[in-house]
């Protein structure tokens, strides 16, 4: 029994990083987990998203800072983040489908990429009219630690893509 189930858990596992992996991310994709659902119990005050208390720690805010910046986030989350992130969800994952679609046609192809912009386009004005919001709320030294912050979260982000050309031959 103990080996069946450790075969069962070695499937799983195995099943769920090559559904990560052509999924684009099982936590983006999931609803009752993931974002949305912590967002969601955000609006209701029974949730602090672990990114709010990272950013607290380490740009240092205030009580006052922390609080005002949720209620910021959670008040564009109700008008237009919430539904502009489900939006470009949906869309990237209709888009996925084709793409993966042996049957799809090039043109196919073609109009559901095209389809991603004007969401995307939505879901980036929401997400910066938050961070303009949030933004407000930091003194200069935070506002200059933040912009570390993101310079770093980005220069990973292009360290983790390059990992991943060159597991894929293409550099």
């Amino acid at each position: 029994m103990k080996i069946e189930i450790k075969r069962a858990a070695k499937v799983a596992a195995a099943s769920a990083a090559v559904l990560a992996f052509l999924g684009g991310g099982l936590a983006m994709a999931s609803h009752r987990f993931g974002p949305v659902a912590g967002w969601a119990a955000l609006e209701s005050g029974g949730f602090e998203p672990p990114i709010l208390n990272r950013i607290a720690r380490k740009l240092d805010l205030t009580a006052d800072q922390k609080s005002e910046i949720r209620e910021i986030v959670a008040d564009h989350w109700k008008n237009g983040l919430r539904d502009a992130s489900e939006e470009a969800r949906t869309a990237h994952r209709t888009a996925r489908h084709v793409i993966r679609n042996p049957k799809a046609s090039e043109d196919e192809v073609r109009q559901a990429v095209r389809s991603l912009l004007p969401v995307d386009e939505k879901f980036a004005v929401e997400r910066h009219k938050t961070v303009v919001d949030v933004l407000a709320v930091l003194g200069d030294q935070q506002k200059g630690k933040a912009k570390e912050i993101v310079e770093d979260v980005e220069q990973t982000g292009d360290e983790i893509f390059e990992k991943i050309d060159r597991f894929l031959g293409r550099i």
